[in-house]
Parts: structure tokens; C-alpha cells; sequence
């Protein structure tokens, strides 16, 4: 026993609460380091991942890292020996919990299944409270006389509990995160599982069908810079044109102002790709992507068509039509990885959510129907 005693590493609990704060230090600028890092890399502006980190951040340590921190600066005071081993500064239960939560995020990472930049600012968020909690143990090292009578007790006999609010707060917060994403998983799951049979990625694969849709999208991003969506969805159209697998194409987009005018830009765009305007209708009411479907069928009397866009918004179409009896394929675009295209996909993972309430609650119809629109009659008019 005596020489086990020899090899561990014992230092003055003091300088514990030095090594536990710098550790929580080093561990919340890792993250801060790889978290900034990865939004950078992916074009996310870092004034926003600060906004969200610092928000985000705060409110975990609000409602657990300050509790936790205080909880084994307490347990430090309370260890029974002056000389505690240097690697007491976590409990069993903190190294246990310490190690599943790096190696869930490492794994989360590797398996390539969420957008990096969300990985990226969810270890920002992580590294505020990391951070905050390290000043704690800072500060009691430097005051450790002023605190060694108050603490040294009984462990965790000071630790003050929370408020009824603070726990209510506390636990409404936890079952509706909980339930919040599970929901919104589990719709995301189910949207992309029931469509992925009725998406093609190669041209040659794609059935052919009479209309080709593309859902409207500005030309120009708030930054002035050209919408890559915009122009990767013409291309597309353009492509399966060209091929044969579409003999026509609605442009289906929001003209809901005299100054704003997705149709007639996309249509401006793709004769400039090569499709003659005899091939093209214009959509002047698909203020989104459920009425630009639903308006296919019901005012263009088209129950098939195939639907042009990037992926993530080809499986959302794809359920809405098959949902309501619509025949549809889709063709993926060329897709978009930057700034641009994480904010999209945020805004995708709630946008399914409310196709759910659509669909199955609301039973919603699109904003505008209208006198319907024969294709064939059209065309032999023009």
C-alpha cells in the first residue's frame, strides 16, 4: 500500500483547483479552436457563430455548467487528504462522462452526417461555458484561504440549490430541446427515406416526362453575389431539355410585387441556356414549394412531372406531390456548399416540419389557384 502511495502523483489542493482550471480552459479553447476553424473553412461569418456561441453558450451555463463547476470546486475542498492525487481534479463519473462526450462529437464529425458548419458552431457554443467554468477554478486557487473554511465541511453541503423557477425553467428547456429534436429528426428521416426512390442523380437513369418544374429562387443573394441555387437549377432544366427526358418547363416562382420577379428572371435565364420560350410557362404564384406542386397539378394539369432542384428540396417536393397523389420524380441539381447553402438547409430541417402540419393537421391549399392552364393548347396557340 505504502508503495502504490509513492506513485501518485499528490499536489496541494490549491494547486488542484489550478490544474481543474486549466484543463476546463484548455478543453474550451479546443473547441473554440476546432469550432472556428470549421465555420471559417465553410464560409460561415464568425460575427454570427459569436452571436449564437455567446447566447447559446450562456444558457447552458446558466442552467448546467455553473453548477457543475461549482460543484467540484467544492469537491476539491472537501477531499480528506492535503496532498490529493493530481488527476483528482474529475470524479469517476466526470472522466466517465468527460470521455463520452468526446468521443460522441469525434464520431459525430467522422460519420459525415451533419453539416460541418453546424458541428463547427456547436463546439463554440460548447467552448462558452467551458470557458466561463475555468474562471471559477482561477478564482478560487487565488482565493483559496478565503474560501478553504467555508467549503471544507461537508462535500457539496454549500452547493445552493436552484429556485422553483430555476428548476422549472431548467426543465422545460431539457424535454422541449429533447422533444424539439427528436421531431425534427424524425420528420427530416422520414421525408428523405420516403423519397429516395423517386429521385435521380444521373440523367441517363431519369424517366421521361412531358414537364420538367423548377421552383422559383432570386437570381442575386442579399450580399448582390450571383444565387448559385438559381443558376444550378436552370442548368439542370436546360441539361434535361437538351436530353429529351422533359419537353417543357413551368418556372414556378413568387411575383408577389411589380418589383420582384422570379418567373420571368429564370425564364430570361434559361433561353439564355438554350430553351426556346416556346417551352416555357410561367408560374407567377408558387410562393413556395408545396403551392409551385400542387399548382402543377391543379391549375397546369400535370399529375406527372419532374421536379429540378438540389436534392434537399427534391425529397421535400417529391412527399408533397406523392402525398397528394401527384406521379413526380425529381432530378437533382448540382448542389450548393457554402455560407449560402448552410443557411438554406437550416431553414430546410423546419420547413419539413411544417409540410407535416400541412399535409396531415392543416390540410393547407395553395395560396392562389386560378383559371387552369392547358399546357397542349397553349403550345399549338403560340
Amino acid at each position: 500500500m505504502s508503495a502504490s502511495k509513492n506513485y501518485k502523483p499528490g499536489v496541494p489542493k490549491r494547486i488542484l483547483l489550478f490544474i481543474a482550471g486549466f484543463m476546463w480552459t484548455f478543453a474550451g479553447s479546443m473547441l473554440w479552436f476546432r469550432g472556428f476553424k470549421t465555420v471559417i473553412e465553410c464560409g460561415f461569418p464568425v460575427k454570427w457563430t459569436l452571436w449564437i456561441g455567446f447566447i447559446g453558450g450562456l444558457l447552458f451555463y446558466l442552467l448546467l455548467f455553473a453548477r457543475i463547476s461549482l460543484k467540484h470546486s467544492k469537491r476539491i475542498f472537501a477531499i480528506p487528504v492535503d496532498k490529493p492525487c493530481a488527476f483528482s481534479f474529475f470524479s469517476i463519473k466526470g472522466y466517465i462522462m468527460m470521455l463520452l462526450m468526446i468521443s460522441s462529437g469525434v464520431l459525430l464529425r467522422l460519420s459525415g452526417s451533419v453539416d460541418p458548419v453546424i458541428i463547427g458552431v456547436f463546439y463554440v457554443i460548447m467552448g462558452f461555458p467551458l470557458l466561463l467554468s475555468s474562471l471559477r477554478f482561477w478564482y478560487f486557487g487565488i482565493r483559496y484561504k478565503k474560501f478553504f473554511q467555508e467549503f471544507t465541511d461537508v462535500e457539496g453541503s454549500n452547493i445552493k440549490a436552484l429556485s422553483r423557477w430555476q428548476r422549472r425553467l431548467r426543465n422545460f428547456l431539457s424535454v422541449s430541446t429533447v422533444l424539439l429534436v427528436l421531431l425534427v429528426s424524425y420528420v427530416n428521416w422520414q421525408i428523405s427515406h420516403f423519397s429516395d426512390p423517386y429521385i435521380y442523380s444521373k440523367i441517363e437513369d431519369l424517366p421521361v416526362n412531358k414537364v420538367g418544374l423548377v421552383p422559383g429562387t432570386s437570381s442575386r443573394m442579399a450580399s448582390g453575389n450571383s444565387n448559385m441555387f438559381f443558376q444550378y437549377r436552370l442548368q439542370a432544366a436546360a441539361e434535361l431539355y437538351r436530353s429529351g427526358k422533359i419537353k417543357f418547363v413551368i418556372l414556378s416562382g413568387d411575383n408577389g410585387t411589380s418589383s420582384y420577379n422570379e418567373p420571368a428572371a429564370m425564364k430570361k435565364e434559361l433561353i439564355k441556356l438554350g430553351v426556346p420560350d416556346s417551352a416555357i410557362f410561367l408560374d407567377y404564384a408558387g410562393f413556395r414549394t408545396f403551392d409551385s406542386v400542387i399548382r402543377a397539378w391543379k391549375v397546369f394539369g400535370q399529375k406527372n412531372f419532374t421536379f429540378i432542384s438540389q436534392q434537399f428540396q427534391n425529397e421535400r417536393a417529391i412527399f408533397i406531390a406523392r402525398k397528394n397523389g401527384i406521379d413526380a420524380v425529381a432530378y437533382n441539381a448540382k448542389d450548393v456548399t457554402t455560407y449560402s447553402g448552410f443557411k438554406t438547409k437550416s431553414r430546410e430541417l423546419f420547413a419539413r416540419v411544417k409540410v407535416y402540419i400541412d399535409i396531415y393537421i392543416l390540410n393547407t391549399q395553395p395560396r392562389y389557384l386560378g383559371d387552369p392552364i392547358d399546357i397542349d393548347d397553349k403550345t399549338q396557340n403560340r
